[in-house]
């Protein structure tokens, strides 16, 4: 969060405190404000009101620069506050206040039964950028993926054998495309079965409160996507696909003798008799199940698992406001809506 985002930061939460806790209010008499900093590490919820608020906030926002304390854990805080609020019964009305920059970078864990059940959620980018965990901070770097699709990385291999004089392969991939029934158009609404690389999020959206592991959390600071897996996912029409970069390839040996002495040099050097059969065999079969073997790379979006808490705290009954306060004049009408409704609001957290 640069230094704009925070002030405006700053002055949102100030600015909500002063109006549920001014004195001159009598509907606020009853009211009771706490804050709850929640970066990399949660911070004790402490009470403030509008003397202390503007001393607290500061002192917040000091101690996690001081301390490293980096990143945004949304589901942690909704979840300390559902805590605390469900632990009161005082039959006041109960409220969330959610004041964010927009992007969560840490979460809890699924359960280990929750995990033998997990739902998918394609991504719809074709790159996802995140942080390497395997070391720690400030060793840390960015790692980008990619979503790979066969037919526009196999055309691109041959476009590098015809750079090496092998030109045989040209027509190879001639109708693979309509094989699943394909165009450019269907791949932009649902998943191009095609896509040997994939990119999905695990779908943490509407679980339950019993799926999460809240003593493990997830995330590096960074961005609000995790590496979480990568899982096996055999291409769909993979057996059509090979057969028909076959045929494609022997009609293409039909035409003429030399392409016959060439797929034959590439068997003998891959120690295969001298037939050409093979070499088809050998390239068709190759490029599928060894260069584009399915594999589909799991996310952990950390914006999702929030998402849940937030519907959970709903579900027992707790009010819950999410506000971006950094972004537009949209985002900061959404802010002064809620502050018109407080002082009928007698306890807000």
């Amino acid at each position: 969060m640069d230094e704009e985002a925070k002030k405006a930061a700053k002055d949102n939460i100030v600015k909500l405190v002063k109006e549920m806790t001014d004195p001159t209010n009598n509907h606020n008499s009853r009211n009771s404000v706490r804050v709850i900093g929640f970066n990399r590490k949660l911070s004790e919820a402490q009470e403030v009101n509008s003397i202390t608020v503007e001393d607290t906030v500061e002192k917040l926002f000091t101690d996690a620069e001081q301390n490293y304390n980096w990143g945004v854990d949304m589901q942690g805080a909704i979840h300390e506050a559902r805590r605390i609020l469900e632990s009161e019964k005082s039959g006041k009305r109960k409220h969330i206040v959610l004041l964010s920059q927009g992007e969560s970078t840490f979460s809890y864990d699924l359960t280990d039964a929750a995990k033998t059940e997990t739902k998918y959620k394609t991504i719809n980018e074709d790159k996802v950028v995140h942080t390497n965990p395997l070391l720690p901070w400030p060793f840390t770097f960015d790692v980008t993926v990619r979503r790979a699709n066969l037919l526009k990385d196999a055309k691109s291999l041959i476009e590098f054998l015809n750079k090496l004089g092998i030109t045989r392969f040209n027509e190879a991939l001639d109708g693979v495309s309509t094989i699943a029934g394909l165009t450019d158009l269907i791949g932009k609404f649902f998943r191009n079965p095609l896509d040997y690389i994939d990119l999905a999020d695990i779908d943490s959206s509407k679980l339950e409160e019993q799926k999460f592991n809240y003593e493990k959390k997830i995330g590096e600071g960074y961005h609000f996507r995790s590496f979480y897996e990568r899982k096996l996912d055999p291409l769909p029409f993979k057996d059509d696909i090979v057969k028909k970069i076959k045929h494609n390839l022997k009609t293409e040996l039909d035409k003429a003798a030399l392409p016959t002495n060439t797929l034959s040099y590439i068997g003998k050097k891959l120690g295969l008799t001298n037939t050409s059969e093979k070499a088809i065999d050998l390239f068709a079969t190759s490029l599928v199940d060894y260069i584009f073997y399915g594999r589909k790379n799991v996310f952990y979006n950390h914006n999702l698992s929030a998402q849940a808490e937030a519907k959970i705290a709903t579900e027992k009954g707790i009010h819950f406001y999410a506000v971006d306060v950094t972004k537009n004049d949209e985002q900061k009408n959404k802010f002064d809506d809620y502050l018109k409704k407080c002082p009928g609001i007698r306890a807000s957290f």
